[in-house]
């Protein structure tokens, strides 16, 4: 901020010494054309006296020559006096020369007076134009002065607006400084506390230490009984699991014999597939005949299976329903293929639970719509592969 204040310091001391050796070239060219004019006014007037002495020398030879003239006719009657008519006359001739020649110098005098005033135009010419130079320079220097005092007050306002913003920085520094002494002393107290606090905690952290290593020790024989118990629980359901993986092979084996080279009815995985074909007809949920037949033959040694399996064993039915994703028309059953799929599952488990005698809760019915599809394609084989029953034996 020192360096801009000294910028704009010598800025403003150039600008004044440009403008005053502007001041002073105009008046240096002001006071040249006032003593050019006032030369060519005494020259004018010392011309004008000169041409009017010649008029009156012309004046007062006119005036002897008449004189001269009427003593001709008065003398011309006294023809006996003619030598005193020539010696008039000789005297008027040599008047004449004489008037002649000064009449000539005149003459002469009036064209050199003639010149000079010629000379004395061409340089008030020039000097016209000079001062027609000068007006023009006097005009860019007050336009040059304006803009400079419009410069001269932009600089200023940049001057005021930077002293205004380091009074404001020094305000905000000021605050600042008193808000850090603050700050500063009450982080000093408060450690000063800390501190009392600190002494007062090690004691009590003494005593509390005896204390925590009971707890602590009661805490790590809780900890390993828990851990002894999840093992066993681990253990235990381990051995559930390969019970049911054991069950469930024996069942898929079974189900394989039952359902070899049968259309529309395969496993895959853990999981027993029926196409929909197989058990619904088009767009519907309930059990077509056939497929009631079909569901009874698996559910039969599916019920063989799980009376062999051990009574501890928390197994389900999972029975899930998915279609294709081809939208149901106006006015069908059913909204979307999401509430067909979850109808066409729960008819099944309703079926195994009415007719078939299997427990309400060792069933369980969800359905996907199209949502879960086993293939993306969109032919016909593809969409049929999409709509299925599928049939799971699992833990809840």
């Amino acid at each position: 901020l020192t360096i801009a204040e000294s910028d704009l310091a010598s800025a403003l001391m150039a600008l004044e010494q440009e403008k005053l050796s502007r001041q002073n070239f105009e008046d240096d060219s002001v006071q040249d054309i006032t003593d050019l004019r006032s030369k060519l006014a005494d020259a004018l007037a010392a011309r004008w006296a000169a041409v009017q002495s010649q008029k009156e020398a012309l004046e007062n030879l006119k005036n002897v020559l008449a004189a001269k003239l009427v003593s001709e006719k008065l003398n011309a009657e006294n023809t006996s006096n003619l030598k005193q008519k020539e010696i008039l006359l000789q005297k008027a001739q040599q008047q004449l020369r004489e008037r002649s020649e000064q009449l000539s110098e005149s003459s002469d005098s009036l064209l050199k007076s003639q010149r000079e005033t010629a000379l004395l135009n061409q340089q008030v010419l020039e000097l016209r134009r000079q001062l027609s130079s000068l007006q023009s320079i006097l005009t860019l220097s007050e336009e040059k002065d304006r803009e400079d005092e419009i410069q001269l007050q932009n600089l200023g306002n940049r001057l005021n607006a930077a002293l205004a913003r380091v009074a404001s920085e020094e305000r905000k520094k000021r605050q600042l400084e008193q808000t850090l002494r603050l700050e500063i002393e009450a982080k000093l107290n408060e450690i000063t506390i800390l501190n009392s606090q600190l002494i007062a905690s090690k004691t009590d952290l003494e005593r509390a230490e005896t204390k925590a290593q009971v707890e602590e020790d009661k805490r790590i024989k809780l900890e390993v009984a828990e851990f002894n118990r999840l093992q066993a629980e681990r253990e235990r359901l381990q051995s559930q699991a390969t019970q049911l993986e054991r069950y469930k092979s024996d069942f898929f084996g079974r189900i394989r014999e039952l359902v070899e080279g049968k259309e529309g009815i395969k496993i895959v995985g853990d999981r027993f597939v029926f196409s929909s074909e197989v058990l619904f007809d088009v767009g519907k949920a309930d059990l077509s005949m056939p497929g009631r037949l079909e569901i009874q033959k698996v559910a039969v040694i599916l019920n063989q299976v799980v009376k062999e399996l051990p009574k501890n064993l928390n197994w389900i039915i999972r029975v899930d329903g998915h279609t294709d994703n081809t939208s149901m028309v106006s006015g069908a059953e059913f909204k979307d293929n999401w509430e067909l799929s979850q109808a066409r599952a729960l008819s099944v488990v309703r079926f195994m639970i009415s007719d078939l005698g299997f427990p309400k809760d060792r069933l369980a019915a969800t359905g996907f719509g199209e949502f879960q599809p086993v293939t993306s394609g969109s032919s016909p084989e593809e969409r049929a592969q999409n709509r299925r029953i599928e049939i799971k034996l699992t833990e809840k």
